[in-house]
């Protein structure tokens, strides 16, 4: 699995050297539903063969973060600027 660019990525977060990493094409975008107008990073993933027939065998996948606690997170099968509302927001 690894992150790909998408039409609404408004940044892209170095892996900082990392060679285990890749850059992550990602939206900085908010919710019209949230008060307050909390950013969300938006990331999208393209799963590899093998992963996709493991995911459709067991119908789950796994989701890590690092740190502690764990930051609020949001994982989604649909595209949520189609599907949710989502804007990307302006980036300077």
């Amino acid at each position: 699995m690894h992150p790909i660019p998408f039409k609404e990525s408004n940044v892209n977060l170095g892996a900082g050297g990392n060679p285990n990493t890749s850059d992550m094409p990602t939206a900085i975008a908010i919710h019209p539903n949230t008060t307050g107008q909390v950013p969300y990073a938006i990331s999208c993933w393209k799963l590899e063969p093998d992963e996709l027939a493991e995911i459709q065998r067991t119908g789950v996948i796994y989701l890590g973060n690092m740190g502690w606690p764990p930051p609020p997170i949001l994982a989604m099968a649909y595209n949520p600027f189609k599907m949710h509302g989502f804007t990307a927001l302006e980036i300077q």
